[in-house]
C-alpha cells in the first residue's frame, strides 16, 4: 500500500481553502533502569538492565484545539458553525463556555459512537446535547459524503 508524504496531502488541502498546522512536538525520554543483583554461586555483584530507555513524543493538541476555537469565535460577528472531531469530553466546557457567550454560534461534534466497552463516546458529550445549537453526530453517518 502507497502512502503519500504528508506535505503532499496537506498541499492538496491547500488548494482546497484548507489550512494545515503541525504542532511541535516535545520529546521526553524515560532513562533505562538497573538494577543490582548478586549472584548466588560467586557472590560477584552484577548491573542489570531492567527497563530500556524509552523516547516519547507529545504535543500539546487539547490546548492548541481550544484556543483556536476560542480565538475564531472571538473574531466571528454573525452566525457560524464549528466542526470538532473528537470523542473527549475534556472539550465540553469549553464548548459550554462557547455556546453560552456566543448564541449565534453552532458546534457540530463529529465522534465515533459507543461500540464496545473500550471504544466509547465521553459520557459528558453526550449530555450536553440539552444545548440547541449544539450536534453530536456519529462519524460513520457522514463517511460517504466525505472523501
Amino acid at each position: 500500500m502507497f502512502f503519500a508524504p504528508p506535505m503532499l496531502i496537506f498541499k492538496k488541502y491547500q488548494r482546497y481553502g484548507y489550512e494545515v498546522l503541525s504542532l511541535d512536538r516535545k520529546k521526553y525520554i524515560t532513562k533505562a533502569t538497573y538494577k543490582k543483583v548478586k549472584c548466588h554461586k560467586c557472590k560477584t555483584i552484577r548491573h542489570i538492565q531492567v527497563s530500556s530507555q524509552i523516547a516519547k513524543f507529545k504535543s500539546n493538541v487539547d490546548v492548541y484545539l481550544c484556543s483556536e476555537m476560542m480565538f475564531d469565535a472571538t473574531q466571528v460577528k454573525g452566525a457560524a458553525h464549528l466542526i470538532l472531531l473528537s470523542c473527549d469530553g475534556d472539550y465540553a466546557e469549553m464548548i459550554k463556555k462557547l455556546l453560552t457567550n456566543f448564541p449565534l454560534l453552532h458546534i457540530t461534534v463529529l465522534a465515533t459512537p459507543f461500540t464496545s466497552p473500550v471504544n466509547f463516546l465521553s459520557i459528558r458529550l453526550i449530555e450536553m446535547r440539552q444545548y440547541k445549537n449544539y450536534h453530536l453526530t456519529d462519524i460513520s453517518t457522514i463517511k460517504d459524503k466525505i472523501s
